[in-house]
């Protein structure tokens, strides 16, 4: 049982490591909480589900869709509100930010319902490994998660996008000044 109880323990925790890259890239850079991105991550397995398992869609286009719609609304919330409000204060940047997390998962209960909803594994099968039974597709879970984040470093510490970000979190005065692009209107 305890190599079961480490075992799910490892997927969970891959899970929240993933969510917590992508706040901790935001709030790094840009200083702020981002509220919305736990119902983003809640909408795009909406899409997921509701492409690959109502629509009969390939799982892997479902999980493209999936990134596509929901980076357009992180897109949409980040040129909406965030950057508008960009001079208007940190409360209420943060009052926006928490509306729109809000509107969001009132909105997905509107259009997704109240109802748990269930994708079927992609990734049959099992593995008995001292004594856990290991899904395949929760293994997956972890060795993407895995890459993913040994990709994100590997981005972060050796690519000069990487560095340049690196830079405007720990200094975005001294970033302009050698160069860095700060706002879209700094950009050529």
């Amino acid at each position: 049982m305890l190599a079961q109880a480490i075992f799910n323990s490892l997927v969970l925790g891959m899970t929240y490591v993933m969510m917590a890259c992508g706040l901790s890239l935001i709030l790094g850079v840009s200083l702020l909480i981002n509220w919305p991105q736990g119902a983003l991550y809640m909408a795009g397995a909406f899409v997921v589900y509701y492409v690959f398992t109502v629509l009969g869609i390939n799982y892997f286009v479902a999980l493209l869709a999936s990134m596509v719609l929901i980076g357009g609304f992180g897109m949409l919330i980040e040129k909406g509100i965030n950057y508008p409000l960009r001079d208007a204060g940190f409360l209420r940047i943060m009052g926006a930010s928490l509306g729109a997390m809000i509107f969001i998962e009132g909105l997905a209960l509107v259009v997704f319902g109240e109802e748990d909803k269930n994708v079927a594994t992609v990734f049959p099968g099992k593995v008995s490994l001292i004594g856990a039974t290991l899904p395949i597709d929760r293994m997956a879970v972890i060795l993407l998660a895995g890459l993913i984040m040994l990709g994100l470093y590997y981005f972060l510490q050796r690519t000069k996008e990487g560095k340049a970000i690196r830079a405007v979190a720990q200094n975005k005065a001294f970033a302009a000044v050698q160069g860095i692009s700060i706002t879209k209107e700094d950009v050529g």
